[in-house]
């Protein structure tokens, strides 16, 4: 639309003739988006971006729509102008109204006593919403929504269909053109039902919360595909968001040289030039062609079989064809070195480099690599070097200043990387550091008449995040980390907290079950206990445990500082405590069985 409508002159003439024009960055002003979005619902029975409101001077909204070309823009602002100057008092009458909708509709659910239960119910009303031939929710565009994969993933037994639906969905992503085979990462969605055809933006957000997701499948299933695709997105991460501080960018651009995905496709020719004699059976591979399967006669590298069911097709070597392909992938990612990249937004967001630090952690633990705790380690320092000036926390860190205050999703996610954090390192300083972070979030954040947690700097009115979608809601990390903590720290007017958020969202669980996974999932906390496992001994444990999300871990050293491991530390020989809730069984020899049962 900045092209299309944005640059024409006649819009241009008109837009600085009559209207103050202002471009808000969406990531920035997450509170401003959201207000505006819940307009555009309200008025159009849909949302989406870009996002273009006008409004009264009092930033009240009279018109709230997303793309338009420049005759549809020129047309509706005209329009607005002509009542705006003929008839002011239509324009207050019709933004009271719009106003009044939209505080109804940003109110958080009401105090209930229901609690909805995270059981087979949840999950079947899960599954009927999931597409049974292609993965992912059923219809387009498809997004990716880790936080419902794996909340699922956390809940399946083995080969049941909850698993089963799991491994669908994410064989489906990674062979799909969603997912980058030459460079590694993903990008936003798809925009047909298949995975085939993603709009080639990458976010940061979507990619450490996909590397998450991958690992932990990895843990669960020990298909060696899993790990390998999360090894092969962190890469990406890495080489091309890491800037010199050591935090991550967060984007990179669908187009370059003004041609959407353009980097990331290919025309017939240039795979024939590339590739050589493999090209064939590639392209057949691939489902590339003369026509092109994107736009302007260019092919994305999707494929709609595994590559063992093509080669029995094909009567090819498996082995051979693998390293072949491998080969292939490797010429494309030279050939591409002397291409236009998309561009970066060069911005670094906590929230996103938080979601950073635990894929950083669930490599370690699913892995069980040195280097990604390192990782994490280091990048953790890098964001209270780099975010927190004088004391106060700033959402966005961009060429060596920061701007904007954080928002509580951003130090809800930070929260979350300490205690992560803590549970692969034992250094009890990440443990004090989410408490104190989340008595500032309190302090700040919690709004006592509606039990949730909101966000107003710019916004007209405050914001509640409730709904998982592409990224856990604010509230629904918040409430995890209150009911985490409140064992770590004795603090059982937290985990209450925690509890009665849960019981307000129990109908919108159950009524929207897949938008609200991150909920679930602290309700089946609820349910099966918090586990606690206690190492006892002089010196810190090595051990690198695996993923359980309703288990926290602690080294009661002798000169421990938290309340949970009180009374547990050492008087002899090492040892390990194992508790549910509050409830402890008698300790046992810390020897290798019981730390094998960790790893």
């Amino acid at each position: 639309m900045a092209e299309t409508t944005f640059e024409d002159e006649a819009c241009i003439e008109f837009m600085n003739q009559h209207f103050i024009c202002i471009k808000v960055d969406r990531e920035e002003h997450i509170d401003v988006d959201h207000y505006y979005m819940e307009a555009c619902q309200l008025m159009n029975g849909n949302g989406g971006w870009p996002l273009n409101a006008i409004c009264l001077p009092d930033k009240r909204p009279l018109q709230v729509s997303t793309y338009s070309n420049a005759e549809q823009w020129i047309k509706m602002i005209t329009q607005i102008q002509q009542i705006w100057e003929n008839e002011p008092h239509k324009t207050y009458a019709f933004a009271e109204r719009l106003a009044h909708g939209i505080q109804e509709a940003l109110l958080p659910p009401q105090t209930s006593q229901h609690e909805a239960a995270f059981n087979q119910d949840w999950t079947s009303r899960c599954i009927a919403k999931i597409d049974h031939d292609y993965g992912g929710l059923k219809g387009a565009p498809k997004f990716p929504m880790p936080s419902l994969w794996k909340a699922l993933l956390l809940n399946a037994k083995p080969n049941d269909d909850t698993a089963n639906l799991c491994q669908l969905t994410l064989d489906k992503m990674s062979m799909g053109a969603i997912y980058d085979v030459i460079e590694g990462g993903f990008s936003r969605y798809s925009v047909d039902a298949y995975w085939h055809i993603p709009h080639f933006e990458k976010m940061l957000y979507d990619n450490a919360q996909l590397i998450s997701l991958y690992a932990l499948a990895f843990q669960q299933f020990k298909d060696e595909k899993y790990a390998q695709i999360a090894q092969q997105s962190l890469a990406f991460v890495e080489q091309n968001w890491r800037n010199s501080d050591g935090l991550f960018y967060a984007s990179t651009d669908a187009d370059s040289e003004h041609q959407e995905g353009l980097y990331y496709t290919y025309t017939l020719q240039t795979l024939n030039e590339v590739l050589g004699e493999q090209s064939a059976w590639f392209c057949r591979f691939h489902h590339c062609s003369n026509e092109g399967n994107f736009e302007h006669g260019r092919n994305a590298l999707y494929s709609i079989e595994t590559l063992q069911a093509f080669c029995y097709q094909e009567q090819l070597d498996y082995e051979h064809t693998k390293n072949l392909l491998n080969d292939c992938y490797l010429k494309l990612k030279q050939h591409k070195s002397s291409l236009t990249k998309p561009g970066i937004d060069f911005k670094c967001v906590l929230h996103w480099n938080a979601l950073m630090v635990n894929a950083y952690c669930m490599m370690a633990m699913t892995l069980k690599a040195e280097k990604y705790k390192l990782s994490a380690v280091s990048l953790m320092q890098q964001i209270n070097a780099q975010f927190n000036q004088d004391g106060e926390w700033y959402r966005v860190y961009s060429q060596g200043r920061v701007m904007v205050k954080a928002y509580f999703e951003d130090l809800a996610a930070l929260i979350d990387a300490n205690i992560q954090l803590y549970q692969i390192s034992f250094d009890e300083k990440y443990l004090h550091n989410a408490k104190t972070l989340c008595e500032q979030c309190i302090a700040a954040h919690y709004d006592a008449a509606t039990g949730f947690f909101s966000n107003q700097q710019d916004a007209l009115l405050p914001i509640f995040p409730i709904t998982d979608d592409i990224t856990s809601s604010g509230n629904s990390v918040m409430a995890h980390n209150l009911y985490i903590l409140s064992w770590y720290f004795d603090q059982s007017n937290w985990r209450a907290m925690a509890h009665q958020m849960l019981m307000n969202m129990s109908p919108l669980i159950e009524r929207s079950a897949p938008w609200f996974a991150h909920w679930a999932l602290l309700s089946e906390c609820f349910k099966q206990g918090f586990e606690q496992a206690v190492f006892a001994s002089a010196t810190m444990p090595v051990i690198t445990p695996d993923f359980r999300f309703n288990r926290g871990l602690g080294w009661a050293s002798p000169n421990t500082s938290i309340p949970l491991f009180k009374g547990k530390t050492i008087n002899h020989a090492p040892q390990l405590y194992t508790c549910i809730n509050s409830t402890c069984l008698l300790p046992i020899p810390l020897d290798a069985d019981a730390m094998s049962a960790f790893r």
